[in-house]
């Protein structure tokens, strides 16, 4: 549940205003909580949820819960081929700044008259194609086992940066109907939105991230202490959202702080990339350390995920 996708968490909360960002958390989380353990519940002893909706409502409700989950998976393949495709193109563009001693701009734009995010993409693609028509994934498995310790370090990562800011720069509450204005050389004032109305962004989001129902089933089937599952699937729902509200609201602090007039003043805006990770510099050594982390991590979390994918697919 918590993932790669917590890079964009930042840019979400900015979106929504970091106050109605956290209620739009408590809300899916309780939502998502509820609707998880009633299914589990209803489904007992069945396998899959899958022939829990057979049993109860025939063909039709079968299909329907087949192809919604088909469907998330496919939100969650895409997101991860585009942060995978982004990590790989700034690590690139790093090695080529220090081994040729040039200075390369991320060209994030489609075009192919340059070496830009598009090229990285095709490479990506060309290389996840043939790893995935491995039949044998379990050096991914067991490779996967070290993820949690990149995804904790990303989490203090985003968070660290969060108090970096609060310590740093000036803040002042913008009201919800006014546009951030564009910053400046000299302008020492960072704003930040407590509401604003567009909350789609976090929404989608939350609706990938507190998805457990699928595999709920095979979870709370292994555990130990059986009378003890609702109790650990709650437990589990509020890490997870504790995690996402802590990284979405001092990211969207920290993110907007006087460390990133730079790509501000560059870029004529006043707005976060989608991916938090995309505004640091491309020389920038932590960040660098961070991609190179991440893009270890979603090397081997997409042929699995992708297998799942194809599996439902089948």
């Amino acid at each position: 549940m918590v993932g790669s996708g917590i890079v964009s968490l930042p840019w979400t909360f900015q979106e929504s205003g970091f106050l109605l960002g956290l209620i739009i958390c408590v809300v899916g989380l309780i939502v998502s909580y509820r609707t998880c353990i009633l299914m589990i519940r209803v489904a007992g002893n069945d396998k899959e949820y899958f022939d829990t909706l057979y049993k109860y409502w025939g063909k039709w409700a079968y299909y329907c819960g087949f192809i919604s989950t088909l469907l998330i998976m496919v939100a969650a393949v895409t997101a991860y081929f585009i942060n995978l495709s982004s990590m790989l193109y700034y690590i690139a563009l790093a090695l080529g700044d220090w081994i040729l001693a040039k200075d390369f701009q991320p060209i994030n734009n489609a075009t192919f008259s340059q070496f830009s995010l598009s090229y990285m993409a095709i490479i990506v693609f060309v290389m996840e194609m043939l790893i995935t028509s491995k039949k044998d994934l379990s050096i991914f498995i067991r490779l996967m086992s070290y993820g949690s310790a990149f995804i904790m370090a990303l989490i203090v990562f985003i968070i660290g940066f969060g108090f970096y800011g609060i310590g740093t720069t000036h803040y002042e509450i913008m009201p919800a109907g006014q546009d951030i204005p564009p910053y400046t050389p000299g302008d020492a004032t960072r704003y930040i939105k407590l509401f604003n109305s567009d909350f789609s962004p976090l929404a989608g989001a939350l609706g990938i991230g507190y998805f457990l129902h699928t595999v709920s089933l095979p979870i709370v089937r292994n555990n130990a202490n059986q009378d003890k599952n609702e109790r650990d699937v709650f437990l589990g729902y509020l890490l997870v959202g504790f995690t996402y509200m802590s990284v979405g609201i001092m990211g969207s602090i920290g993110f907007v702080g006087s460390y990133f007039s730079e790509y501000y003043i560059n870029n004529k805006t006043s707005m976060m990339e989608q991916n938090c990770m995309n505004m640091f510099a491309v020389k920038d050594g932590l960040a660098f350390f961070m991609r190179f982390a991440l893009f270890a991590l979603l090397f081997c979390c997409f042929p699995l995920i992708n297998h799942f994918l194809r599996s439902l697919v089948f």
